[in-house]
Formats: structure tokens, C-alpha cells, sequence
């Protein structure tokens, strides 16, 4: 997978002795560039790779698939808050 730094970073896995600058293009497997992308999505663009190339790195859409009734993932602080209400009711 080829990635595209949108930002400077240093990522020790990828170059060891300094960050990667802005605009530089590296390549990293498949495992390792999913990673970077799910974990900092702002930081990269990916160049060439299972995502579609030029394609922006993005967070995973939550949303259920159609038909499917599952809930929708809940913030921490709502569930945090929901569940204090209830210790009080």
C-alpha cells in the first residue's frame, strides 16, 4: 500500500530516524496502512492500496447494512450519562 503524509508525523515503524514530512509518499504492507489509516485518518491519503487510489483515508461508516435492525453505537458520554440517570431512578 502507498500512503501520502497530509501532515508532518513521525511513525517509527515506517522511517525510524525522523518524521515524515508533509506531501512525502511511502510505501508500508497492507496490515500496517490499515492501521495508520484507522488510527490517524487526517495524517494520510492513500496513494495506491485495497482503497480505492487518490481516496482520502476515512474513519469506517458505522451505519448498519440495509435490513439490518442493530443499534446504532452510542457516544461514551451519552451511555455515561444514560446510565447514571438510571442509578438515580
Amino acid at each position: 500500500m502507498k500512503l501520502k503524509a497530509l501532515d508532518q508525523i513521525h511513525i517509527s515503524a515506517v522511517k525510524p530516524a525522523e518524521p515524515l514530512k508533509k506531501n512525502e509518499e511511502f510505501e508500508v504492507g497492507d496490515a500496517l496502512g490499515g492501521e495508520l489509516i484507522k488510527k490517524h485518518p487526517h495524517y494520510f491519503e492513500v496513494i495506491e492500496g485495497p482503497n480505492a487510489p487518490g481516496a482520502k483515508a476515512k474513519a469506517p461508516d458505522t451505519a448498519p447494512a440495509s435490513g439490518d435492525t442493530a443499534p446504532k453505537p452510542v457516544p461514551k458520554a451519552k451511555a455515561a450519562k444514560a446510565k447514571a440517570k438510571a442509578k438515580k431512578s
